[in-house]
């Protein structure tokens, strides 16, 4: 939504700061170079690469690299099931253990977001659909 935008600046910029940042991501403390950064964004990836160091930023994460490498990584585990992650695993094969031990049903989750064609309005949207008036 933030790239495919084409109102006013000054409304995409408050939508920025006080919807996306504030509301969708919870930092309630974005700069005005963060959020005259995301506002400017004009491609996904840019959008993307800029909400990622926000994020990373406050959760005092670093990396070595945007792209994938091919490194094993470490991974550590203490407690409950702590076994089922000791060894190597494929990246990949992470999702499946957490997916057994939560006992999630993601192929009902799937079908249900596949057929939901829901918008979420907000103020600066003028084309959102009111989610409320759709179920009545």
């Amino acid at each position: 939504y933030v790239t495919s935008y084409c109102g006013p600046s000054d409304a995409k910029y408050a939508f920025v700061n006080e919807i996306v940042f504030p509301q969708w991501l919870g930092i309630a403390d974005a700069t005005q170079d963060e959020v005259e950064g995301l506002a400017a964004a004009k491609s996904f990836a840019r959008a993307r690469e800029l909400v990622a160091q926000a994020v990373s930023k406050r959760a005092e994460l670093g990396f070595t690299t945007h792209g994938h490498t091919g490194v094993d990584v470490n991974l550590y585990a203490y407690g409950w099931e702590a076994q089922k992650f000791r060894g190597n695993h494929e990246n990949v094969d992470l999702g499946s253990i957490f997916i057994d031990l939560l006992k999630l049903d993601l192929d009902s989750v799937t079908a249900r977001i596949a057929h939901d064609n829901t918008k979420q309005p907000t103020p600066y949207d003028p084309y959102a659909v009111d989610v409320l008036d759709m179920h009545d």
